[in-house]
């Protein structure tokens, strides 16, 4: 785990700044994921604690919900998509590849293919996570290195990269959580710095990440026909 965050720091070093760029535009979906309604009910609650007199009548909250569902729509879309980008983008710093701006639209290429596996993904961890908290936080991190098969298999099924990710994480699930767990301190850091330290930490984080798939994926071998996977980058 230590490797892993060590050789990022290393990695980013000259790279933050077109990251920050890329990290503004794969951002974009949580700027349309606004729940005005919620908003809303949130002020009638405000309004009534403080008796102040003013009401924003229901009618009016459930018309915006209505109006509001296609966006949300509309954003799940574009972080399938974006959410493969990401992984492809700190996939070409672990290589020690300088990314591009146009990699903040990678997902695009394949969309179905992002979409499906953002999706199952998705389900999956939603399903286990509703029966059991922790079996959904285990299955979080089995599927975890799904999204960089894809990044570099781009001919690979949403499934086949499900599968061989639970596979590919054997034995390194409670690294990974050990990866998160160091940087809660870090995150405490963002936001006493008003998110300002994001522009580091982040970096920092999806690159330790991706060199822990590297790692993973080095040692991966395919049990059926003794495949290695393609682990590089265009």
């Amino acid at each position: 785990m230590n490797e892993w965050k060590e050789k990022a720091k290393y990695l980013i070093k000259d790279k933050i700044g077109i990251l920050f760029v890329i990290s503004l535009i794969i951002s974009l979906p949580s700027l349309l994921n606004i729940d005005i309604s919620n908003i809303l009910t949130t002020l009638n609650k405000i309004f009534e604690a403080f008796r102040i007199n003013l009401f924003i009548p229901q009618a009016l909250i459930d018309i915006i919900l209505i109006v509001t569902l296609p966006i949300g729509i509309v954003t799940f879309l574009l972080s399938a998509a974006f959410s493969l980008s990401n992984h492809y983008v700190y996939l070409k710093v672990a290589h020690e590849d300088k990314p591009n701006i146009s990699d903040s639209f990678y997902g695009f290429k394949d969309f179905g293919a992002a979409l499906k596996l953002y999706f199952l993904m998705t389900l999956y961890i939603y399903l286990w996570s509703f029966l059991f908290i922790i079996p959904g936080i285990i299955k979080a991190y089995q599927y975890s290195m799904a999204p960089y098969i894809l990044a570099e298999n781009p001919g690979m099924s949403a499934k086949e990269c499900i599968n061989m990710s639970k596979e590919m994480t054997e034995g390194y699930k409670f690294s990974l959580f050990l990866l998160d767990l160091s940087f809660i301190g870090w995150n405490i850091l963002v936001g006493l710095t008003m998110g300002i330290l994001s522009i580091w930490v982040q970096p920092y984080y999806n690159t330790a990440k991706a060199n822990a798939y590297l790692e993973m994926s080095s040692n991966y071998t395919d049990i059926d026909d003794n495949v290695v996977y393609d682990t590089t980058i265009e």
